[in-house]
């Protein structure tokens, strides 16, 4: 997308963009009381650092939103051997016999309940769902020695763990508009695009 940005010594952000042959401004009046330092622009979006140090980005509308596909993953263990417990089965698995040493073998080891939309520029597009690698395997299990390895969809004797992958797809959903970012570290931003 071809867009200049103009910006102004009171602080006010204008637009050229082909074919209009005039500047717009970018800032609507709820935007009266923001004034700009400085912008850095790029294909699909500008920051911008307010005179009183805050950080501004505004995403350009696009052909296709941008969407994330947030995963975790949850882990079962199960012990091989239950000596003196008859009424147990051999097979079961418990996120209960879980140590704090094999919880720290997840690549991400957080809850489906402890995920949240990152901001309220944000909305979800799906519930929570399975990746299943295998249509007879509807639960969506993998099984292994340990958690590396769980990679088979069947579980065998030796097999200790059961891990499987939750995957929800969020979308965003502000566009054309200063979003405030919550960080005050900078007075100056440049993006580059490589």
């Amino acid at each position: 997308m071809d867009r200049v940005l103009a910006l102004t010594n009171e602080g006010r952000l204008f637009c050229l963009e082909p074919p209009c042959c005039e500047l717009n401004s970018i800032m609507d009046d709820t935007d009266d009381q923001i004034r700009l330092a400085s912008v850095s622009n790029s294909e699909w979006c500008f920051w911008a650092v307010s005179f009183d140090f805050e950080i501004y980005l505004c995403v350009y509308k696009r052909e296709h939103p941008i969407e994330v596909v947030d995963c975790c993953f949850e882990h079962q263990k199960r012990y091989q051997f239950n000596a003196g417990r008859a009424n147990e089965n051999r097979f079961e698995f418990s996120e209960y016999l879980l140590d704090q040493n094999n919880r720290e073998l997840s690549s991400n080891d957080t809850s489906k309940e402890s995920i949240d939309l990152p901001s309220s520029h944000w909305s979800w597009l799906n519930n929570w769902h399975l990746e299943s690698r295998d249509d007879n395997n509807k639960h969506g299990w993998t099984y292994g020695f340990s958690f590396q390895t769980s990679i088979k969809t069947k579980p065998s004797w030796y097999d200790l763990y059961r891990t499987r992958k939750w995957m929800r797809k969020r979308a965003f959903t502000t566009y054309e508009t200063l979003i405030k970012v919550s960080i005050r570290l900078f007075f100056s931003i440049c993006v580059r695009i490589f």
